[in-house]
């Protein structure tokens, strides 16, 4: 999956995206960094109206390559280290969307996965 973000998108758009190409998983955006293997605070999600412009730290844009063998974790850390965005990876189980949190080392293909 090609993922191109600028700071004109919104949330949605990206979290739309990902969806499409990702089925059963969706990215959250936060205002603060997380840990590897730790969730984001929930109070810190961002709404999927935002521009992007509005929470980058870095304003560039660009294209970022995703695979479905790429981890969880990687993803997240390629967001912020090129883009200046914090974000995780959700997944689907039981019909609720949760965070990878301690699944930062498994993959996007084996997220889609869990039921």
């Amino acid at each position: 999956m090609l993922f191109e973000i600028d700071d004109n998108k919104t949330v949605g758009d990206l979290q739309e995206r990902f969806r499409e190409c990702f089925p059963g998983l969706s990215l959250a955006f936060y205002t603060h960094a997380h840990s590897w293997n730790h969730p984001s605070s929930p109070e810190t999600e961002v709404s999927p109206q935002t521009n992007i412009g509005e929470i980058s730290r870095k304003h560039l844009p660009g294209i970022l390559e995703i695979h479905s063998s790429d981890k969880a974790g990687d993803v997240e850390v390629k967001l912020k280290k090129r883009f200046g965005l914090f974000a995780q990876v959700l997944y689907q189980k039981s019909g609720q969307w949760i965070q990878t949190g301690n699944e930062d080392d498994k993959t996007l293909a084996e997220l889609s996965s869990i039921k």
